[in-house]
């Protein structure tokens, strides 16, 4: 059975945003910042669905391209649940941010569409072996860089294959690093260790710092931020 990939909508409720007036100072620039405005109503968001005999897994490009589902269909079970509600808070490099689903992530400078759309671009091998492919695209805002992922699913496994590159367009060394975090779903311990094989589970720091939790979630990233040379990836 060969795998698919279509295009779907999240129907959910959100809190909104108040996007405040540009401010060339703030660190959300060229961005509007954002507060919390304290009100919620039902959104249509965009997803993307990859999904075969084994698993979907739901992709949200109006959401920063953050995996907001994966459920396991051998068993019935939800490895990651999509939230019933989008909690705004406080924080973030906009002044107000929404923490859900697997995120994808940059360091030292946080992305400035973490909660905005991202754009996305879907591939299905013509063959009936073939496997699904979801692209997603990001120019990064206060950093001459960006960065492409591509996710692929194959028709004869359960595990998502994921490339996610990072590009100095500038003509100087970055130190960039890039990861991703798990915030704002519901799961447990078993969750950490299928995504980071060894570490013990929730609350336990691999030695190697590659995967730790915190305060906003669980979180990976590289042993150390690499300085990019202009143009490589």
């Amino acid at each position: 059975m060969r795998a698919e990939i279509y295009e779907d909508l999240w129907e959910v409720e959100a809190e909104t945003f108040q996007t405040l007036p540009p401010d060339a100072g703030h660190s959300a620039y060229p961005y509007v910042p954002l507060a919390a405005s304290g009100a919620a109503q039902m959104v249509s968001l965009r997803t993307v669905v990859l999904e075969n005999q084994w698993t979907r897994i739901t992709v949200c490009p109006d959401l920063g391209g953050a995996i907001v589902a994966w459920h396991d269909l051998r068993t019935g079970e939800a490895i990651l649940t999509a939230p019933k509600r989008l909690a705004s808070t406080s924080g973030g490099v906009r002044g107000a941010t929404v923490a859900a689903g697997l995120q994808w992530r940059t360091w030292p400078d946080e992305r400035r569409l973490m909660t905005g759309r991202v754009d996305f671009r879907i591939h299905a091998d013509e063959d009936e072996a073939g496997a699904v492919s979801l692209f997603l695209h990001e120019v990064l805002a206060g950093v001459p860089a960006h960065w492409t992922a591509c996710l692929t699913l194959e028709p004869d496994s359960a595990a998502l294959r994921v490339e996610f590159r990072l590009q100095n367009l500038s003509l100087l060394a970055l130190r960039l690093d890039s990861g991703f975090s798990l915030a704002g779903a519901e799961w447990d311990a078993n969750l950490c260790s299928w995504l980071a094989p060894g570490t013990g589970g929730l609350g336990v720091v691999p030695q190697r710092g590659a995967m730790y939790a915190d305060d906003a979630g669980l979180r990976r990233r590289g042993d150390a931020q690499p300085w990019l040379a202009p143009g490589a990836v």
